[in-house]
């Protein structure tokens, strides 16, 4: 050991020596309970974890089906139910999860949407699969994306989906006759981090975000936003104006390469950067919008919808900047104009008119023009 380990290891033995310890004696506590409390705490946040993603699902039901006509071509038979199986988790939960599904590792039901089709046709939490059209129900790894993938195959062959499942030792078949409904995938993610996200397939919420939004009006807000993006095309949008933005950088790496010097692609991919960022505020307030007419369509109240951003606002003051480099407009000018929206839409239900948003009129953009936003965002 060297002479300089040694003396730091002198030094923090002193330190911990000269550390005040607690002055009363803790009582024995037994290994077995503390295994036990473990598994309790396992326990409690598995259920904990299933209620947010039934929150979740339940919210986006609403919205994936009532703004079904707003989607365009991405549109799908659904039905209103989610499955689970034990093998589908880690060593930690399994056993938990086993012993909820009366050690077993088929597939049942975890969440059945109130109104669904599956719910209509009288299926329940708990329900064991046994059949799904013509196929046994699968068991074990991987099976529950194996049914998803039957479910999705019977119902988009047209009519009604037969299902066969037991309950409490009982077989019981039904038809579940699908409905329309948006088709992108609803993800809740562990994270600490407040946010959302959308793909262009998927819509992902943060465990974070869920604790943050207080009811579901709020919750919908955020789900409603992200499907805007999804429907709106924001995503491939912002793909192509990023390869468009790199085709102009890559004429000046070109031409800085005749002239004998080497870029190395860096004005490709600040092009492609810039390209990206193009009409990114402009997305964001139209996805406001859209989203808006996504909760109308869906039967929810809107109204209070500029005070949940507002809030956003308030607990992240970095984002109160007038600031027009961000990807998200000026705070202010985001709550006027999703007042515009709300108070847009109330007159609409007022005098019976179609909850749509309203749309410019504008020449389709050429390959080599930035994708910008293709509705009317004020009024």
């Amino acid at each position: 050991m060297s002479d300089r380990k040694l003396c730091a290891l002198v030094v923090l033995m002193m330190l911990l020596g000269a550390c005040v310890a607690p002055a009363t004696q803790r009582t024995p506590i037994d290994p077995e309970l503390v295994a036990r409390e473990a598994e309790k705490q396992r326990e409690l946040a598995l259920k904990d974890w299933i209620a947010g993603q039934e929150r979740l699902w339940s919210v986006s039901y609403r919205l994936l089906t009532g703004a079904a006509d707003m989607c365009g071509e991405r549109v799908r038979p659904v039905l209103g139910l989610r499955a689970w199986s034990a093998a589908e988790f880690s060593d930690e939960y399994r056993p938990i999860v086993e012993r909820l599904n009366d050690y077993s590792d088929d597939v049942f039901l975890v969440d059945v949407v109130d109104g669904s089709p599956a719910a209509v046709a009288g299926l329940k939490p708990g329900d064991r699969l046994v059949r799904i059209g013509g196929w046994n129900a699968p068991s074990g790894k991987g099976a529950v994306e194996e049914a998803i993938t039957r479910f999705k195959e019977v119902a988009r062959s047209g009519g009604s989906v037969p299902v066969s499942i037991t309950r409490k030792g009982k077989r019981v078949d039904v038809q579940i006759h699908p409905e329309p409904g948006c088709d992108y995938d609803v993800e809740l993610r562990r994270s600490d981090a407040v946010n959302a996200f959308a793909d262009g397939d998927r819509i992902v919420l943060t465990s974070a975000m869920m604790r943050f939004v207080r009811d579901d009006t709020e919750l919908a807000t955020v789900v409603a936003h992200e499907i805007a993006h999804n429907a709106m095309g924001h995503v491939d949008a912002k793909r192509t104006n990023a390869m468009a933005g790199a085709g102009i950088g890559l004429i000046f790496d070109i031409l800085a390469a005749v002239a004998g010097a080497n870029t190395q692609g860096g004005f490709s991919r600040l092009g492609a950067q810039a390209g990206g960022g193009a009409y990114s505020q402009e997305f964001e307030a139209e996805a406001d919008y859209v989203g808006l007419y996504m909760m109308a369509k869906a039967g929810m109240e809107v109204a209070g919808t500029p005070d949940f951003w507002r809030r956003m606002a308030v607990v992240h003051p970095q984002a109160i900047k007038n600031n027009h480099s961000a990807t998200h407009p000026p705070t202010p000018e985001r709550f006027l104009g999703l007042e515009n929206a709300v108070k847009e839409i109330e007159a609409k239900r007022m005098s019976g008119l179609a909850l749509l948003p309203e749309m410019k009129v504008e020449p389709t953009p050429r390959a080599t023009e930035s994708a910008g936003p293709s509705t009317a965002l004020t009024k």
